[in-house]
This record gives structure tokens, C-alpha cells and sequence, in this order.
């Protein structure tokens, strides 16, 4: 099993946005949609791949992650896919481990400082 610190080095070295990330993403019109955007480059930088869509592949980590950075709420990712929702909350209790501490909005917070270091 991998180290949480491990895990957390891994998430700043792969889904850190750039400016220039920022800039494109600032582009959509409403902030579900800048987030959706910010989090399938998250998900393509960190697993080299797209995420699955039916349903949307939510790694909760990865999305307060790119929330913080983005500076929306981590629940907006939902407001376009309320008709999913209970396949959503399937799929991402399915995700989770019995051991499994997500990640909070304060370290992703210092994640997000230290990694800009």
C-alpha cells in the first residue's frame, strides 16, 4: 500500500494546474464547468487517461484537490449530472476503502502552498 505522503507528493507533481491551466479553464462560462474542465486535466495528468463518463469517474482526492486550486466548490461537479447522481454515489462509495481518509479542503489547501514552493 502506498505511503499517504507518497500519495500526496504524487497528487502536487501530477495535478498541480499552471497558469496557463487557469487561463484556459477561467474560459468556460459557469464554475461546475470550470471545474469539470479543471478535473479531467487533473484525471489525464495523473493517470494518463481520460476519466470513464458513464457514470463519471470521481477520484475524490483528485477533485478537492483541483476544487481548492480553482477556488469552487467541490460539489458543484454534480449540479450538471443530478440525474446521475445515484450512480455517481455508487460509484464513489464503491471507491472508497474501509481505511480510506479523504483528503481534506485544509491539506489540500497545503498541498496546494507547498507546491508551490
Amino acid at each position: 500500500m502506498q505511503n499517504r505522503n507518497d500519495a500526496r507528493k504524487e497528487l502536487i507533481r501530477y495535478a498541480s494546474l499552471t497558469h496557463q491551466d487557469i487561463e484556459q479553464i477561467h474560459q468556460c462560462r459557469r464554475d461546475y464547468n470550470r471545474l469539470g474542465f479543471g478535473y479531467q486535466i487533473g484525471v489525464v495528468r495523473f493517470f494518463n487517461r481520460f476519466p470513464t463518463q458513464q457514470p463519471l469517474e470521481i477520484v475524490p482526492d483528485l477533485l478537492t484537490f483541483i476544487s481548492v486550486q480553482l477556488q469552487i466548490d467541490e460539489n458543484l461537479m454534480f449540479c450538471a449530472l443530478e440525474s446521475s447522481m445515484p450512480l455517481l454515489i455508487e460509484a464513489l462509495m464503491s471507491t472508497r476503502h474501509k481505511h480510506y481518509q479523504p483528503i481534506s479542503k485544509t491539506e489540500a489547501n497545503n498541498l496546494t502552498a507547498s507546491g508551490s514552493d
